[in-house]
């Protein structure tokens, strides 16, 4: 906190103006900057927006009704939940395709409502399924009028993107073609979205209320660095979404347990989203948030949480309570996402 507030109070443009109105004693100083303060958070893009939360068709852009699995996290999900206190941890678990992203932002919306939460920080394994994500939610916030909120991209080749460039060069004309429009048009969309120049400095992307990333950037809360403790504050007041959960190394695996037991600390609920996370992974990340959110290492001992295929399971972190999706709904999103496979042998035949 310490860090934020004197970074925001060091913009030059500020310091410039309270030099030429310097007040004749401490305490209207001091008073003078508890003013202030609310338009510069402002100003840095660091005030939340509320989302007019739409119906799932209208809030994505799908046409058609929510698959199984998404269905039962808008219904069965916020029963789950409950009255819970201290946040918790959801762990989704379907092939690609079956619809994850929106079933995590469907899940945000149940926790946020419960935990108070506002916004969230979607976090993947590269930069090139980031920036592919980073359009997604994009669009998906238009959808609910937050292009006030401004959504960052985390990782370290940010400003390559449309969404980072400089407002004087958005603003140029593009030359396309008839089929380039749709592209054109996206990159308009995406202009509306971008943050405040402010959030684009270096370190502070994840203090906005949106944002897009890869999942070193968060890691690095939990790594012996300068300004970790930034990103811990950053993270803890959202909904912390983990795509591809599966995806990390070992090493990745070890930190991603310890920044959960971290936010198992702070109340901070947690999505995890995977095609093919083995059972003992899923099983010691859920651990891991649990520690953190005060229970005992003993105690966790004696438990598993296993994880359904497809489905979802959630644990709320004051209680521990387990709660999977039901099966029908897992019976009818296993139906729904049925194949034929069929084996065909071929001879093959040895050259001399």
């Amino acid at each position: 906190m310490v860090i934020l507030a004197d970074w925001l109070v060091s913009q030059e443009a500020y310091l410039r103006r309270r030099q030429r109105e310097l007040e004749p004693s401490l305490a209207g100083h001091f008073r003078r900057s508890q003013a202030d303060a609310p338009q510069l958070l402002r100003d840095a893009g660091l005030v939340p927006v509320p989302l007019e939360r739409k119906e799932f068709a209208e809030a994505y852009g799908i046409i058609g009704e929510p698959n199984p699995l998404q269905q039962s996290v808008m219904d069965e999900l916020p029963t789950a939940v409950g009255a819970g206190r201290r946040g918790g941890i959801l762990l989704v678990t379907a092939a690609p395709g079956d619809g994850k992203s929106e079933t995590a932002l469907e899940a945000e919306r149940v926790l946020s409502q419960r935990f108070g939460t506002r916004g969230y920080a979607f976090l993947l394994p590269t930069m090139a399924t980031s920036d592919q994500m980073h359009g997604r939610i994009t669009q998906t916030l238009l959808n609910q009028s937050g292009q006030d909120a401004g959504l960052t991209l985390v990782h370290s080749m940010a400003w390559l993107n449309s969404a980072y460039a400089d407002e004087d060069l958005a603003s140029e004309a593009v030359v396309t073609c008839d089929g380039d429009e749709a592209a054109a048009g996206h990159r308009r969309r995406e202009a509306d979205m971008r943050p405040q120049r402010w959030l684009r400095g270096a370190k502070r992307p994840l203090l906005a209320q949106f944002a897009v990333g890869t999942v070193d950037q968060a890691l690095m809360a939990v790594l012996p660095v300068r300004h970790n403790a930034l990103r811990l504050l950053a993270l803890s007041g959202k909904t912390f979404i983990v795509d591809e959960a599966h995806a990390y190394d070992p090493y990745m695996q070890v930190l991603l347990g310890r920044l959960l037991n971290w936010l198992g600390a702070y109340g901070v609920p947690v999505v995890l989203l995977s095609a093919t996370l083995p059972a003992s992974v899923s099983d010691r990340l859920v651990k891991e948030y649990l520690r953190g959110a005060g229970h005992s290492a003993k105690a966790l001992r004696k438990r598993v949480f296993p994880a359904p295929y497809p489905g979802w399971l959630y644990v709320d972190g004051e209680s521990g309570r387990c709660t999977q999706m039901s099966e029908a709904q897992r019976q009818e999103q296993a139906r729904a996402r049925s194949m034929r496979l069929a084996v065909t042998v071929e001879p093959v035949v040895h050259g001399s």
